[in-house]
């Protein structure tokens, strides 16, 4: 379809696919262009290659021929893939098999198994398009904005005879690239097996009581699962590029706790890897000799590395497009591999039974014991711990184990029934006793009862408590990173700021927050503003932590619920009901895993006075050049002091 656009005269010669995301494209830092298309043997721009789709609001035909020179459908994502997975497919195997046999006698012992296996493999490639923004140096040899370099050009000057917009010539330029690869991130290969046994004896205990039985199990069930992913790696292309990627991107002094060469706070933004504001640039791409950390060679930065030429038609000149070399390739693709195991064995024997009979009924008891044991193994390889894909977080496994032993209890009291305004009363008491390996011994009960003056009506009453240690992630996932945009309260605004400068009058932020901000030692008359630029920054992306953590707290809580019901059938066809329950449940110590931008919100704008546990979890910048914005955020899990919640439901 051809579409007429706001310039008169000048087509746009696109379809009616949605414009999704954009490959082939150049951002250009420094410059007024922004954004620059690449139209390869062509330009209106004066950079070799490269083309601009409009300026001061006028579409751009240079060429004469009535359409725009840019054709943003030429570059959309959206339906790029041909080959595109909408339904990924599967293949599923279980087998099963289950018996029991009663041996002869009064006691109808009852041998019984069961067993199953079940492996499940999913698998897909082309399952979606992923783009790649990746900063090139202003040295880099393939870089069009390296005057230097071959067929490279100053593109300012370019600018400044096409446009006449730039005053300041002379200047090389690091440049943004967007683009997207053929098998970059878009499969996966996942299969999981789990087994499990059960084996056990149940029957009747005759010598105890009419109506008594036992059983007694053993159950073991193990899962496995195995992924993997193929990926360009951001660290091997950063390194490509001439960009080091062990370098200390925070500033902060510590790059490279766990000895694998790569820095713990390697940002998968890698407009933040070099270039921009005279970052950690190597000599040449390639260059082992110029890497702060020398340990990088474990992580096979340097073995097949070659230059790789980001600028190549076969890469741009199609929205999803190919490295130019099968060397490029071979160097930039690895793998993320994850293999978890999950085992539990779990023995459990409970008994039950008639204990007396009185005149409303008899008092039943049920008594029980188990044990479980659990266990995690989930391990990665190190472009998984180290989030080295393009924009992938890190994981680095949970591995450990734990054991908790019980022993519980129920009794239920019929105390009276049939009789005058008591057609029912009824006392339920059950209680648990757990020894958890790492969090001691507690006790849990519950109290329950009806009461039923007349038969339509019933009333009923319950109190109890709980007790939950933490779980197997809880306890030992050993920490995952990502980086998240991230809004700073403590960041000047936009509207505080008059001529390139902070204006107090003009800070609209509540009066609270600035205290919390200069409470936690942050000026929020300078966080995020640069008195060079004249502007001010409120996000950021910040590292963001995760694990679980041994020195969490167990969670407990206690119910309280009260309410009655009432139903009659009244014939014709007319039945009646009604029921009304409170309810009061208050929790100590919960366990949550807490939002990261929810952490800052509740450090910085809270309005009681109180500081926030949340605040410890918080690290802002100590340098101008980050802005003194938010720089790491712990979103480790945490026990809340304690929640309450309580209402009334009507039927």
């Amino acid at each position: 379809a051809e579409v007429r656009d706001r310039t008169p005269g000048v087509r746009v010669s696109e379809n009616e696919c949605t414009i999704g995301s954009l490959s082939g494209v150049l951002y250009l830092p420094f410059a007024t262009y922004g954004s620059i298309y690449f139209t390869p043997g062509f330009n209106n721009t004066g950079i070799p290659n490269f083309s601009e789709s409009s300026f001061a609001d006028s579409e751009i035909d240079a060429n004469g021929d009535g359409i725009r020179d840019v054709d943003f459908q030429n570059y959309n994502l959206n339906g790029a893939e041909p080959n595109t997975v909408f339904q990924n497919g599967s293949k599923l195997i279980n087998v099963m098999a289950f018996g029991e046999y009663t041996l002869p006698g009064e006691a109808n012992i009852t041998p019984f198994f069961e067993m199953n296996y079940t492996r499940s493999r999913v698998r897909t490639d082309n399952n979606a398009t992923s783009q790649i923004f990746a900063t090139v140096p202003a040295t880099n040899q393939f870089n069009p904005c390296n005057s230097l370099a071959p067929g490279g050009v100053d593109c300012r000057l370019a600018q400044n005879v096409t446009f006449g917009t730039e005053l300041s010539i002379g200047l090389d330029l690091p440049v943004v690239p967007v683009f997207a690869v053929e098998g970059d991130r878009n499969n996966f290969d996942v299969t999981q097996e789990q087994y499990r046994g059960v084996l056990g004896v149940r029957g009747d205990l005759p010598f105890i009581g009419s109506g008594w039985d036992f059983e007694v199990s053993g159950v073991y069930s193990k899962a496995i699962g195995k992924s993997t992913r193929l990926g360009i790696r951001e660290d091997k292309l950063a390194f490509a590029l001439g960009i080091d990627p062990t370098a200390d991107f925070n500033d902060d002094g510590v790059f490279d706790n766990n000895g694998d060469g790569i820095a713990d706070d390697y940002n998968p933004n890698l407009d933040q890897l070099g270039g921009i504001f005279g970052g950690p640039v190597l000599a040449a791409p390639c260059s082992a000799a110029g890497l702060r950390n020398p340990r990088a060679a474990m992580a096979d930065l340097t073995q097949g590395c070659v230059p790789v030429n980001l600028f190549a038609r076969s890469l741009l000149g199609a929205p999803v497009g190919n490295f130019a070399t099968q060397a490029e390739r071979d160097y930039l693709f690895g793998v993320r591999s994850f293999d978890t195991s999950y085992e539990q064995l779990m023995i459990t024997g409970f008994a039950g039974g008639s204990l007396l009979t009185l005149p409303a009924g008899d008092v039943t008891l049920g008594v029980g014991a188990e044990y479980r044991k659990d266990k995690i193994n989930s391990t990665p390889n190190v472009v998984a711990s180290n989030g080295l894909f393009f924009e992938n977080f890190s994981d680095r496994g949970a591995v450990g184990s734990k054991g908790v032993k019980e022993v519980f209890g129920e009794l239920n009291l019929p105390l009276k029934a049939n009789e005058f305004l008591v057609r029912e009363l009824t006392l339920n008491l059950s209680g648990r006793l757990t020894d958890e390996q790492f969090y001691g011994t507690a006790g849990t009960y519950a109290i329950k009862g009806v009461w039923r003056p007349a038969d339509p009506l019933s009333l009923k009453f319950t109190y109890g408590t709980s007790f939950r240690a933490p779980n197997l992630r809880e306890n030992f996932l050993a920490g995952q990173t990502s980086f998240q945009i991230l809004f700073d309260p403590c960041a000047v605004t936009d509207a505080s700021i008059a001529s390139g400068a902070y204006r107090a009058a003009d800070d609209n932020r509540e009066a609270t927050t600035l205290q919390n901000c200069i409470r936690e030692g942050r000026d929020p008359t300078r966080v995020g503003f640069d008195p060079l630029l004249g502007n001010a920054i409120q996000i950021s992306s910040a590292k963001v932590t995760t694990g679980g953590s041994l020195d969490l707290k167990a969670e407990t809580s206690r119910a309280i619920t009260a309410g009655f019901a009432f139903e009659k059938t009244f014939g014709g066809g007319f039945d009646f009901s009604l029921g009304a329950s409170y309810y009061d449940f208050k929790v100590k110590g919960g366990i949550v895993e807490p939002d990261s931008q929810s952490i800052l919100i509740d450090c910085y704008t809270r309005q009681d006075g109180q500081r926030s546990q949340f605040c410890d979890r918080i690290t802002p910048s100590s340098s101008q050049s980050n802005r003194f914005l938010v720089t790491d955020v712990s979103a480790g899990f945490i026990n809340l002091n304690g929640e309450s919640a309580r209402g009334i439901d009507i039927n």
